[in-house]
């Protein structure tokens, strides 16, 4: 480069540097500031500039560009070129107010001037609850509330601004600070710390009504020491317990009727009493001309219950029927918290009704001897004047019988399955995929006394007959919703009885009579699997006795179908004689 070049190339670098220090330097700004205002829990703040305050890589080269007016201390750095950063040595509690004002004489690292906002301002605002006592919802009459504050409240704002809602009541009431023995037991039994004073105990100027529904609340205004103070209502829903009662429970046949004299009373109370007063607790029938009353003890519902404090009784039946009986309660029953129940239940009435109404055969299923084809069933109230009481429902009950199955296995175990899963409220003879053609029964007429009547529906001929009784009395008094009531049996006339003994490798059958007890020579004996398949055939000899082989292991029983019965399992074993057939199925284990 000749030496003319060189003085060009110089006076223009020259040229460009004078032009760069004559520019003005761009204004700068703060683009953000956070937090501000009301924050809570606050351990950092942080303002962003618009422009480069110190030297990228030496963030120590610049003093702090703010002056901070706030009673926690902190250490402050630069995070990045424009980013600087304050953090307190621990979290703000609240009540403080810190303010953070640009220094006069700020200027950008280009030595610009700093325009917009100068002045940022946060508070960590009033006192609030950060935990409270009661934790349950269910509070006591003159219940007392605990509060643990994020900072100390003056006591003039506490009972300013926190007061209690009652629904129904127009004002609200106003509380006062608990202190002394007071407080500390009650923080004693919360194992909180005496001495922190943080801590407010608050009790409302007047009790609560048994049952009322109310909240807790820690107004806007309430303020610490330094005069910060809440800016929102904290509410704290509870619901007062409801009155210390004793209530009486029985059975009932319908919701306008006394109590059935063949169930338990049951005693129970809002709230727990203790047991060796409740013990006293006793059921006295009322009786007239003074004739001797009988009592009833009272005893907790559970026996091995070792529990001081009970909140349950019961009294156990039977009870005299249309009989009117007092439940007295000894004058030192209080409940758990002191309360006395209402004078007017020191006695409570109770009064039982006639016995119920009643159709019941003695079990589901069973065989009959022909030589008697009676079928038992017990009634009750449900004869043709039978009224239910206090519903006015008046009506006979109506039978109807069929003779099924005849001597197939498959149709039998259907007959015998569908017994077992037989529901009240539908009849049997509507199973799909059974065939019948009931006849109607007229059945014997029975007293109309309270004990119940042990009456004989006659069979006619042997085989499987399915009874069954129909009651609208029955189904209003028992059932939900009310409707017909039904109640089935079966009947297995014969006078054969069959026996199975089910082995491993073989099996014996036997056959006798039932009315003499013989041995039956001669009967053609099967055996049908679940499914009313035949797996072996034989036929008994001059002692009765058949063998059979070929039978499933009974380790391993078998199982037929999607429903759980003790027909849907087993082996189904069928005796058959001229005019006589006799049955025995393998779950039949007692008799």
């Amino acid at each position: 480069m000749t030496a003319r070049a060189r003085r060009i190339r110089g006076a223009l670098l020259t040229g460009i540097v004078a032009l760069a220090s004559a520019a003005p330097a761009i204004a700068a700004r703060v683009d953000s500031f956070a937090p501000q205002g009301t924050a809570k829990q606050v351990r950092l703040v942080s303002a962003r500039f618009s422009e480069p305050m110190v030297p990228l890589g030496d963030p120590r080269s610049a003093a702090d560009p703010f002056a901070i007016d706030c009673a926690a201390k902190g250490s402050a750095r630069w995070a990045d070129a424009r980013t600087w950063v304050f953090t307190f040595d621990a979290d703000l509690p609240a009540g403080l107010r810190c303010r953070f004002t640009l220094q006069p004489k700020l200027r950008t690292l280009a030595g610009a001037a700093i325009d917009g906002a100068r002045d940022f301002a946060l508070s960590t605002g009033g006192p609030a609850v950060m935990n409270s006592a009661p934790w349950s919802r269910i509070i006591d009459e003159d219940q007392r509330f605990a509060l643990l504050l994020d900072a100390p409240a003056t006591r003039e704002s506490i009972e300013a601004h926190a007061v209690v809602r009652v629904a129904g009541l127009p004002d609200p009431i106003s509380v006062r600070i608990v202190e002394g023995g007071d407080r500390d037991a009650i923080l004693a039994s919360l194992d909180w710390k005496l001495e922190d004073p943080r801590i407010v105990v608050l009790e409302a100027r007047q009790r609560f009504a048994p049952g009322a529904k109310l909240t807790l609340s820690w107004g806007a205004g309430i303020a610490t020491a330094s005069g910060v103070a809440t800016e929102k209502e904290q509410v704290f829903e509870y619901e007062v317990r409801p009155p210390f009662t004793a209530r009486l429970w029985c059975e009932r046949e319908n919701e306008k009727a006394a109590c059935v004299p063949l169930r338990r009373f049951s005693l129970s109370f809002s709230s727990a009493v203790a047991w060796d007063v409740a013990s006293r607790i006793v059921l006295r029938q009322v009786t007239e001309n003074g004739a001797p009353a009988r009592t009833w003890a009272a005893r907790r519902s559970d026996p091995s219950d070792g529990d001081p404090f009970v909140s349950y009784l019961v009294f156990d039946a039977p009870f005299p029927p249309r009989a009117k009986f007092t439940i007295e309660i000894p004058a030192g029953l209080l409940d758990d918290s002191g309360r006395a129940l209402d004078a007017s239940q020191s006695t409570i009435a109770v009064a039982t009704d006639r016995y119920p109404p009643l159709a019941k055969f003695s079990a589901i299923f069973g065989v009959v001897e022909s030589a008697s084809p009676l079928l038992p069933v017990a009634l009750r109230h449900i004869g043709a004047d039978a009224t239910l009481r206090g519903l006015g429902v008046t009506g006979s009950v109506s039978a109807r019988s069929a003779l099924v199955a005849a001597d197939e296995p498959r149709a039998i175990l259907a007959w015998l399955n569908a017994l077992a899963m037989a529901e009240n409220d539908a009849s049997i003879f509507a199973t799909e995929g059974l065939a019948s053609s009931p006849q109607t029964l007229v059945l014997p007429a029975t007293q109309d006394g309270d004990e119940a009547e042990v009456v004989g529906i006659p069979l006619a001929g042997p085989g499987l007959h399915i009874v069954e009784i129909e009651s609208k009395l029955l189904g209003t008094a028992l059932l939900d919703p009310p409707g017909p009531m039904y109640v089935a049996a079966g009947a297995f006339v014969t006078n054969l009885a069959v026996h199975l003994k089910w082995g491993a490798e073989s099996s014996l059958v036997w056959v006798t009579t039932l009315d003499g007890a013989e041995p039956v020579a001669g009967a053609a004996v099967s055996v049908a699997y679940c499914d009313g398949s035949i797996l072996a055939q034989a036929t008994t000899d001059a002692n009765g006795v058949a063998r059979v082989a070929g039978l499933p292991n009974p380790a391993s029983e078998p199982r037929c179908g999607d429903s759980w019965t003790e027909y849907t399992g087993g082996l189904l074993v069928l005796a058959k004689t001229e005019g006589q057939l006799g049955i025995a199925h393998t779950s039949w284990q007692e008799g």
